[in-house]
């Protein structure tokens, strides 16, 4: 989740993808669009000198907010190609509160989410409830005040109804969302699978997709097109990846491919599995281990989702 300058609301909405494109119904999530996923040239990056592994995930103060593991492999994509248009921003407005629940001032993030019905999408849990507890003292309470999706054309679509996973475990971290309106009917969307970390062997292949705030300030969808399983998996509910990601791509799709070549939703990027040493403040990896296979980012497996998100679905259907 990145934050946003407060300026910087009206001016993302504003001037993200005004181009009136239309799109084939072949494209709208039912498994019969083959477009080929692609990847363009990689765009110039400004990144910080020696930047620091640490985190996607933001709740709390005991994370940085960026994991990039070694080269940065991320690409710019193009938002007209299926299934990346199916991508937007969340935005989300927070009242921040002292400890006697008085609003001191009110403050904007961003995340990343994806249509997986013609009106609903998904993203992470700490995109939208506030998960302070014990690893976060010193942060304060924030209460949710406004939510806004950004689709790919840059329209604002309201949120009608909200569904997260019930704790702040990692494999809990998921949101479902419906929308007011239906985006999906024109952009498309992304069918998900129910599957577990372990139904992945070591080596394959994912794209993480999201709206990084490193990057041009986070209004363009990069994605990391070489995401992969580096180290068997310790928790079906978890992916445990070496995909580049920073904040803002919180939320985002991590699409696998299937056997006919079409992308669907295997996971939702959460976090990376680094934190911040609360004595020294220095930037230290979570698992010691000199092993680059143990520096990973976290997503959370469909198959903590998947039958949550199917009933959701049908209990709240589109206009």
């Amino acid at each position: 989740m990145a934050r946003i300058k407060p300026h910087m609301l009206m001016i993302g909405i504003a001037v993200l993808f005004v181009s009136p494109w239309n799109f084939s119904q072949a494209s709208r999530g039912d498994l019969c669009d083959k477009t080929p996923l692609k990847k363009e040239t990689t765009f110039a990056r400004d990144l910080l000198a020696a930047t620091e592994i640490g985190t996607a995930y933001s709740y709390g103060t005991g994370y940085k907010e960026a994991a990039i593991y070694g080269k940065d492999d991320r690409v710019e994509v193009d938002r007209r190609a299926y299934p990346f248009r199916t991508v937007g921003r969340l935005l989300t407005e927070w009242e921040i509160l002292d400890d006697n629940g008085n609003v001191v001032d009110v403050t904007q993030f961003s995340c990343t989410a994806t249509l997986v019905s013609d009106c609903h999408l998904l993203s992470a849990r700490h995109c939208v409830v506030d998960q302070k507890d014990s690893s976060s003292k010193g942060a304060p309470r924030k209460r949710l005040r406004a939510v806004q999706f950004i689709d790919a054309l840059g329209r604002g679509h309201s949120i009608a109804t909200t569904k997260t996973g019930a704790t702040t475990k990692p494999s809990d971290d998921y949101a479902f969302l419906k929308l007011s309106s239906s985006p999906g009917k024109e952009l498309g969307f992304v069918p998900f699978a129910r599957r577990s970390s372990e139904a992945f062997p070591v080596g394959t292949k994912f794209i993480a997709a999201g709206f990084n705030s490193d990057l041009k300030n986070g209004d363009f969808l990069t994605a990391d097109m070489g995401a992969e399983k580096v180290a068997p998996s310790t928790d079906p509910k978890i992916l445990a990846l070496k995909a580049d990601t920073f904040t803002g791509a919180s939320g985002g799709p991590i699409f696998a491919m299937s056997e006919k070549n079409v992308p669907y939703i295997a996971g939702v990027h959460s976090m990376a599995i680094m934190k911040r040493d609360p004595a020294t403040g220095q930037i230290v990896q979570s698992i010691k281990s000199d092993d680059e296979k143990q520096k990973l980012s976290v997503s959370v497996a469909s198959e903590s989702f998947a039958p949550g998100l199917k009933k959701f679905i049908q209990g709240s259907s589109c206009r």
